[in-house]
């Protein structure tokens, strides 16, 4: 799973739709089953083996796109603060992925389904997909826009 980010793990790409902007992808390597949580769902667990986190398709000139993916710590700590200051997030919830320049995330549920939070919006309005491999190649095939978004 998640191998196709080993061409991302340390690059740069320059953005074909948006002149100037260069995408920035480092990831850090991946954890060991020891060192994710036992309860993390299938596919958060799949990502972390192949990376512990870092940015992926990053403008970091402008801070116009892209997306910072969590460790398991951090998809933890983000998926209880963002509950606690009144988003529609779960504790049980794990934050693997936070959008630049907006508020949205990228989320793997306790069932191991996968979500991309609207903004502040309730969650019923949330974006539904069955794998988080898919998303992320997706993402990265269409250079960072948020390609769910495209023709609603």
């Amino acid at each position: 799973m998640f191998e196709f980010l080993e061409d991302y793990r340390d690059m740069v790409i320059d953005a074909p739709n948006m002149e100037g902007v260069v995408l920035t992808c480092r990831l850090r390597d991946g954890l060991t089953d020891m060192e994710i949580p036992i309860d993390a769902p299938l596919q958060a667990r799949g990502l972390w083996q192949r990376t512990s986190g870092g940015v992926l398709m990053r403008d970091l000139q402008f801070g116009i796109c892209g997306l910072t993916l969590n460790d398991p710590d951090e998809a933890t700590k983000v998926s209880r603060h963002r509950a606690q200051v009144g988003y529609d997030v779960t504790e049980s919830d794990w934050v693997v992925g936070e959008f630049t320049g907006d508020t949205d995330m990228l989320i793997v549920d306790d069932n191991d389904k996968v979500l991309i939070s609207a903004g502040s919006y309730s969650r019923e309005n949330w974006y539904l997909f069955t794998s988080l491999e898919d998303v992320l190649k997706k993402y990265i095939e269409s250079d960072a826009e948020k390609y769910w978004e495209i023709n609603e």
